[in-house]
């Protein structure tokens, strides 16, 4: 049981099964409404066919100069009349709510003030799991042809295992205890060493991709790790705060909800737009 466990979280890009906090995982199912561990139905039903990055940039579309591009922040300061916001460039950005949707490990390098020593203790507390994400696209889904549904747990691969991302495309992630293997790879030879892994497990198409994509997001500045993950104890330290909001501050976002998942993100975001309004 803990050996099928365990290949389940490698598929998702954690950490081992002995270094996950239980209260963490059954929170996640009680909290989405799931059966069972990792309820794809209900953990994953909100998707956006182009990709996730279209929503911002259609709101960027509308919002078009009130938008700064590659722009870090280095201190927000909450006041109950106006608050501010200051970027590395020096510029100060002042309202009368502040909604911050940055993702925890960035948010641990932004000086805040203003704000409950407690809450800026559980903020800080939350953490990403470092992982690498390497995304083939295929001009058809031949693995459904081949009566296969694209959905694979690896337990002795640099890949911890795949899911269909759209039509003819599989995603894969390198889970935590497998980085150091990736990482002393030469990068010319990662997809190779990829695909050579998905042809194991879906036959020599697999190894015929019409394009190849790899994020470390372990390693992306703006994120510092890709979905939330918990050890032990960590959760009960975290404590109630997580998730809720000290107005004007308002918090946002997967990482406050239970996990990195755009269900997360549209809960908490409309949880904040309506309480902002009646505000």
């Amino acid at each position: 049981m803990i050996r099928a466990f365990e290949v389940r979280i490698f598929a998702l890009g954690h950490a081992a099964v002995n270094r996950r906090s239980l209260l963490a995982e059954l929170r996640q199912g009680s909290t989405a409404g799931g059966h069972g561990f990792y309820d794809y139905d209900v953990w994953e039903n909100l998707k956006v066919l182009e990709g996730s990055a279209t929503v911002a940039l259609r709101m960027a579309e509308q919002l078009d100069y009130r938008i700064r591009d590659s722009t870090p922040i280095e201190e927000i300061a909450i006041n109950a009349h106006v608050s501010s916001v200051r970027s590395v460039n020096g510029e100060v950005l002042l309202g009368s709510h502040v909604v911050c949707a940055i993702p925890s490990g960035p948010l641990r390098d932004i000086r805040i003030s203003g704000v409950n020593k407690e809450r800026l203790a559980a903020l800080h507390r939350l953490q990403h799991s470092p992982t690498v994400k390497y995304v083939p696209v295929y001009p058809t889904s031949f693995w459904e042809e081949n009566g296969q549904n694209g959905t694979g747990y690896f337990e002795s691969t640099l890949l911890g295992g795949t899911w269909v991302q759209a039509h003819g495309v599989l995603s894969a992630l390198v889970p935590v205890d497998r980085l150091g293997a990736f990482q002393v790879l030469p990068s010319h030879r990662r997809s190779e060493v990829f695909r050579a892994q998905l042809v194991s497990a879906y036959g020599p198409e697999a190894g015929e991709p019409e394009s190849e994509y790899i994020r470390n997001w372990a390693g992306d500045p703006w994120t510092q790790g890709y979905s939330q993950s918990l050890r032990p104890g960590e959760l009960t330290s975290i404590g109630p705060l997580h998730g809720s909001h000290e107005p004007p501050f308002w918090i946002v976002g997967s990482d406050q909800w239970v996990n990195g998942y755009m269900e997360g993100a549209v809960c908490t975001g409309r949880q904040a737009a309506a309480a902002i309004v009646n505000y």
